[in-house]
């Protein structure tokens, strides 16, 4: 089946957890791997994309934890670019046109994410 993969560094992630498992088996310690499954989608088609960008995205979330509180400044920096980061980079390296813009269209919408990367 096919997968994406998303790698985040150790230094930006605020918590691992949840339904996506990391790799700790990989050759460079500051770096975790989690697979996301797309196989059954047709990333051909913006609906595709669009789904496995949410997958994508519930993964990071997975990696860099929740979301701090507003009032947590520094951790919810830290949070942003892990995210940011780690979508980016996993859309990148999919290297999917449909996926790539399903990125673009929602970081059109939120201007500031756009800003941050």
């Amino acid at each position: 089946m096919p997968t994406i993969k998303l790698l985040a560094a150790l230094a930006v992630m605020t918590a691992i957890g949840g339904a996506a498992s990391p790799s700790w088996s990989q050759p460079d310690p500051d770096r975790v791997t989690v697979r996301v499954p797309v196989g059954d989608l047709d990333l051909a088609t913006e609906r595709g994309a669009d789904v496995a960008l949410s997958r994508i995205r519930n993964a990071a979330q997975d990696i860099c934890g929740a979301r701090p509180t507003p009032m947590e400044i520094a951790r919810l920096a830290q949070h942003r670019q892990c995210m940011n980061v780690t979508v980016g980079t996993a859309v990148a390296s999919a290297n999917l046109p449909m996926l790539t813009a399903a990125l673009t269209r929602t970081t059109e919408q939120h201007p500031t994410l756009l800003a941050r990367r």
